[in-house]
């Protein structure tokens, strides 16, 4: 599982890294994720990343980070918390799914200019949230 994984220490358990270091550890958590084919796999791989506090980890880099990361970080991170937020129950997310949102909201404006795949990865993270979520939808409706 997530705990043998190299990366799992140095991102969790580490200070936040730098979106280089990031860079090169996230793409196991991509690769975990990612790798499990069947439905259930895939959602069990996704509720140990979050339980283990992966979307706050995710959360915390892009209000640390959204600025000045590469998009290709930015890529790795926005997939990672749309997949948790596809994968896992609502219930999982103990009322921290609006942050997730006010996190990738935040990102675009940050960015001068913000690329098409980053307006769009964050974009539909927002929405898969609020389709997910209905405080999401209630808080978000105005913007």
């Amino acid at each position: 599982g997530l705990c043998r994984l190299p990366a799992f220490r140095k991102l969790l358990w580490a200070p936040l890294p730098s979106p280089e270091a990031a860079g090169k550890h996230l793409w196991e958590w991509e690769e975990f994720l990612g790798a499990a084919t069947q439905h259930e796999r895939r959602a069990a791989a996704n509720r140990e990343l979050l339980v283990h506090g992966g979307a706050a980890l995710l959360v915390a880099f892009l209000a640390a980070h959204g600025e000045s990361a590469d998009d290709a970080v930015l890529l790795q991170v926005l997939w990672l918390l749309h997949s948790l937020v596809l994968s896992t129950a609502l219930e999982r997310w103990v009322g921290t799914m609006d942050e997730v949102v006010h996190a990738v909201l935040r990102v675009p404006p940050l960015r001068a200019p913000c690329s098409k795949a980053v307006l769009t990865a964050a974009l539909s993270l927002a929405a898969a949230c609020c389709r997910q979520c209905q405080a999401c939808r209630g808080k978000f409706a105005d913007r």
